[in-house]
C-alpha cells in the first residue's frame, strides 16, 4: 500500500526524456516527504517509481535501447546511518533500470546520495547530477536556506 506522500509524488513527478550516448533515457525526479524511512520502504517504493516512469514516458522504446532512472528525493529530518549507507552503496534494481535515491535532511541542510559511478554510468553522470542538483536547489530555496546543501560531507558549488 502506497503512502499519501508517495502517491502524490508519483502524480507530481518531473519526467525528462532524451538521447544520451546512444541510449534513450527516461528519468523522473520524485520529491517524497518522510518522517522516517528504512531500507525496506526504499526498496518497496521501487516498483511504483519505475511503473510511473514507464506509464508517463512519451516514446515507447524497448528496455535496453531505453534506460530508466528513478531519482526519489526523500525529504525529512535525521536519517539512520543504515539508510544513508544503503543509499550511498548504489542499490541495484534491474537491467536498464537504475535507482538513484537521495536523502535530504532539511533541518541540517545536508544530502546523502551515491556518487560512485561504474563505467556505464559515467556517460550519464553530468545529466543525472544536474537533474538531482536542480531539484535539490528548488527544495532548499523553498525551505529558505541560503546555500546549497552539503552532499556526503562535501560542499558543492551550485547556485540557488
Amino acid at each position: 500500500m502506497q503512502s499519501n506522500s508517495l502517491f502524490r509524488s508519483l502524480s507530481d513527478c518531473c519526467i525528462d526524456e532524451r538521447w544520451i550516448s546512444g541510449t534513450y533515457i527516461v528519468s523522473g525526479v520524485f520529491i517524497i516527504p518522510v518522517n522516517r524511512i528504512g531500507e525496506n520502504a526504499l526498496q518497496d517504493n521501487l516498483s511504483a517509481l519505475f511503473s510511473t516512469l514507464q506509464e508517463k514516458r512519451s516514446r515507447k522504446w524497448p528496455r535496453g535501447i531505453c534506460g530508466y532512472y528513478a531519482i526519489p528525493i526523500y525529504v525529512g529530518k535525521g536519517f539512520s546511518s543504515d539508510v544513508v549507507q544503503w543509499v550511498q552503496s548504489r542499490p541495484k534494481y534491474r537491467y536498464a533500470m537504475w535507482h538513484e535515491p537521495v536523502l535530504y535532511d532539511r533541518s541540517e541542510n545536508v544530502a546523502f546520495m551515491n556518487t560512485r559511478w561504474g563505467k556505464y554510468g559515467l556517460a550519464f553522470r553530468e545529466y543525472l547530477a544536474e537533474r538531482t542538483f536542480s531539484s535539490l536547489a528548488t527544495i532548499v530555496k523553498n525551505d529558505n536556506h541560503s546555500v546549497f546543501p552539503v552532499v556526503n560531507g562535501q560542499r558543492i558549488d551550485y547556485s540557488l
